[in-house]
């Protein structure tokens, strides 16, 4: 009996986690026609290629399930066939990539999610789904509030900003690249090698001056500013002293507890970040017999968790 009575709910539960997934692909699909025109039909393979692209890999629950880049700007670049992956939303780097790979195109993952939360409470309640969007008593949790507001406050003067790290880090890849490509195709020197996208100089007769410029332009400067940032943490506010007094302060509020113990851990997921990014860096400095410039990850979601460039 019990299961019969559950089932009704779970199959509301599955029909609005769909709808929710298809919601985010027709505002992905506003953004097709708007590059294409609307003459662009269903069955053209460009758009049958974003459909898969949104709901095979539930875009919209990926996008969610990202902690490391909840506050930055994303985009999808693909060339709508064989290539399609999220990276950061920033028109310089926008350029390069359009630039080195060609003919791909840009979606707005932030417009379409804006559009997306405009539009779900249309169909939610056209489709009688209101009681199946999960509530919580947190809602109306007053200590829970003025504990977030406290935390974002002293986040405030806390050293580490990743989505910050994130944009410096690649306006100077840009910079540094741009200026090497300036008189070159690059598109010469284009590899995709194990879901990365890679420039190969080794037969260029500049090699050894385009790579030295590329580990002392870039990498170098990046390593500073990851020691700089890591080095400003150690001695800066500690900000799991902070969240360990909040949690005291609001005597383990089951609410106050479960936001803590998730910020917590993108502090520590964050920490992680900038030391492998620090690790590759290095790395990358002694090799310098390496003719080839690694661009970035051609794999789907691999920025979601992974959004500092690779050296």
């Amino acid at each position: 009996m019990e299961n019969r009575a559950e089932s009704p709910t779970l199959e509301k539960r599955i029909v609005l986690e769909q709808l929710q997934e298809t919601v985010l692909w027709h505002q992905m699909n506003k953004q097709l026609l708007s590059l294409f025109g609307s003459n662009i039909v269903s069955t053209d393979p460009r758009a049958q290629y974003l459909k898969k692209f949104c709901l095979d890999n539930s875009l919209l629950s990926k996008l969610g399930a990202s902690s490391v880049t909840r506050d930055i700007p994303l985009s999808f670049f693909t060339n709508l066939s064989d290539l399609g992956f999220i990276s950061l939303q920033d028109d310089q780097w926008e350029a390069l990539l359009k630039t080195i790979l060609g003919p791909i195109e840009c979606f707005d993952l932030e417009q379409a999610q804006a559009d997306y939360f405009e539009a779900i409470t249309e169909y939610i309640g056209k489709f009688g789904l209101q009681n199946q969007i999960s509530s919580d008593d947190a809602d109306n949790d007053k200590d829970y509030y003025s504990c977030i507001s406290e935390y974002l406050d002293k986040k405030e003067l806390y050293p580490i900003n990743l989505p910050q790290s994130v944009c410096y880090l690649h306006n100077l890849k840009v910079t540094v690249i741009t200026d090497i490509m300036r008189d070159s195709d690059p598109t010469t020197f284009l590899l995709r090698i194990d879901n990365e996208i890679v420039l190969d100089f080794s037969r260029s007769h500049s090699r050894e001056v385009i790579v030295k410029r590329y580990l002392e332009c870039y990498c170098e400067q990046a390593r500073y500013h990851i020691n700089c940032v890591l080095s400003n943490a150690m001695s800066g506010a500690d900000i799991g002293d902070c969240l360990s007094v909040l949690k005291n302060k609001y005597n383990n509020n089951p609410h106050v507890k479960t936001f803590i113990n998730h910020e917590r851990n993108i502090v520590i997921k964050e920490l992680k970040l900038l030391n492998v990014c620090l690790a590759d860096i290095q790395n990358r400095l002694e090799q310098d017999q390496d003719f080839r410039i690694r661009l970035c990850k051609s794999s789907r979601f691999h920025f979601l968790e992974n959004p500092l460039p690779i050296a």
